[in-house]
């Protein structure tokens, strides 16, 4: 996959000389004052019974809002305390230039990731797996199995290997170099157990820091998914910059995660929803992604499948849906445990809005 958007060198150029701005007063001021004032211009109200817009103008004001966000804003450079910024030209270009379709995976288990729009009949692409969850190494390849064998399954994340040879994996050790590496070989023999070698893995998950990431791509393929996140809210670091500097140059399939929180800096679902859109949009202008990874996580409960949470992210990808042909899938985080009925109804409705709003 090219590029899309600002190069990490641009980000990086900017981010020496951009303004300086203390984080607290950006996280408790700049930010949410914008997004608040972005809302109350464009007029946005969402109704408590609706998951997704009453109608097109809503969607259409919520993206609008988003967009002028992120490009009023910018993103916040953690080690030099500076606004990253880019024009509109640049931030509509990268837009543009994101991937309409991607594969994932190899041979006959490569899957085409393709727009969507809400309303098509045609069903979305499914991905699981015990993605970034601890899993033991004894049980690491039975585990990962399970997920890779079932038919309805077309790419999978891994859990995280937390603890290696009885050790905890701390970043930076030893211990998370091989973690990185133990992590995709367990993964490669388990799709190889299901008949399915070829599966594109969604990785790393046990890895951190820069050394870590970059050893674990001596077991990933650029078919794979290789996964970073943005930092809430609307931040980055050279941790994710340095990772995306060496996917481009790998010609790897970047994938951008963002977990806005909803009740923190945004205290209203309107105000969530048009932070939610404008780090949609800086997946691709800022970090060169080819699919945006969403999740908007409630303050107090810590899932993604609240109510509240689920309008977010129902209205905010509706509202990318019909501006944009970018690519965007969700995060599902329940409160419910494993295998208990009300697991399985969070994971169902999350699905329903999901499909129902256009992602792929």
């Amino acid at each position: 996959m090219g590029k899309n958007g600002l190069t990490p060198f641009d980000v990086w150029d900017r981010a020496q000389v951009g303004p300086k701005v203390d984080v607290k007063l950006y996280d408790f001021k700049i930010l949410p004052d914008l997004i608040a004032r972005k809302v109350k211009e464009h007029d946005i109200k969402i109704d408590n019974d609706s998951l997704l817009p009453e109608d097109n103008s809503l969607a259409d004001d919520i993206y609008m809002a988003g967009y002028e966000v992120l490009l009023e804003n910018g993103i916040y450079f953690l080690e030099t305390g500076r606004i990253v910024k880019l024009s509109e030209y640049e931030l509509k270009q990268g837009l543009s230039d994101a991937p309409r379709s991607i594969i994932v995976g190899e041979g006959k288990d490569a899957v085409e990731v393709v727009r969507k729009r809400v309303g098509e009949s045609k069903k979305p692409v499914v991905a699981s797996g015990a993605f970034a969850t601890p899993v033991s190494q004894d049980i690491f390849v039975k585990a990962f199995q399970s997920y890779a064998q079932e038919e309805v399954v077309q790419f999978s994340g891994q859990g995280t290997l937390n603890r290696i040879d009885g050790r905890d994996v701390i970043p930076g050790s030893p211990y998370e170099i091989k973690a990185a590496r133990l992590e995709g070989i367990l993964s490669r023999r388990a799709c190889l157990l299901a008949g399915r070698p070829g599966m594109g893995l969604r990785a790393p998950t046990s890895p951190i820091t820069v050394g870590g990431r970059l050893a674990a791509e001596d077991e990933l393929k650029p078919s794979d998914i290789h996964l970073l996140s943005q930092l809430c809210e609307l931040k980055i670091d050279s941790t994710a910059l340095a990772a995306i500097a060496d996917y481009l140059e790998r010609g790897d399939t970047i994938q951008v995660e963002a977990m806005p929180i909803m009740g923190g800096l945004t205290g209203t679902v309107e105000q969530a929803t048009v932070l939610d859109v404008a780090a949609h949009l800086a997946t691709f202008a800022f970090f060169s992604g080819a699919l945006h990874y969403d999740g908007t996580i409630h303050v107090r409960w810590g899932v993604t499948s609240s109510r509240e949470t689920k309008q977010v992210m129902g209205h905010a990808s509706t509202a990318v849906d019909r501006n944009t042909d970018l690519i965007t899938e969700s995060i599902l985080y329940t409160m419910a445990g494993p295998s208990t009925e009300m697991c399985f109804i969070e994971l169902a409705a999350q699905a329903v809005v999901d499909t129902a709003s256009g992602r792929e």
